[in-house]
């Protein structure tokens, strides 16, 4: 059985919103839902390294290594593959401008009580109350 690593963050900005993609209608899994960040590690990639690569990508935000700080964990099968999931928080320090990628067709700053009414994927939304109940943010957010 195969293993995927993906690794995943909640994206604050100064002011304690975070970063909610919508993936775009073409998208083979939960087309037009809204997903952190974030993507598969890559063979010599380290978790964080994968992780600031995919917000590069998918958002043309830039996400220092210092910020980056690894809050949960999740495993599951899919298709005859193990999946591990990865959840990261990681901060912008000023109000840059996000630069979406062909997988993601709509990007908001939400509210993390916001993000939880409009996540509906329940590993993400789970992973919304856990940072909102345990006030979960990276050291220089």
């Amino acid at each position: 059985m195969n293993t995927k690593v993906i690794a995943k963050a909640i994206v604050f900005r100064a002011d304690g919103k975070f970063l909610a993609l919508r993936r775009s209608k073409t998208d083979i899994r939960r087309p037009l839902k809204w997903d952190f960040p974030g993507g598969m590690v890559d063979p010599g990639e380290t978790f964080v390294e994968a992780l600031i690569r995919e917000i590069k990508e998918e958002a043309g935000l830039d996400v220092l290594k210092s910020d980056a700080q690894i809050i949960s964990a999740k495993q599951g099968l899919r298709n005859d593959e193990n999946i591990v999931w990865l959840f990261f928080v990681a901060s912008i320090k000023n109000r840059p401008e996000v630069t979406l990628s062909h997988e993601h067709d709509k990007a908001e700053w939400m509210e993390l009580t916001e993000g939880i009414k409009a996540y509906d994927y329940l590993i993400q939304k789970e992973l919304l109350e856990l940072v909102h109940e345990h006030q979960l943010r990276p050291a220089s957010a």
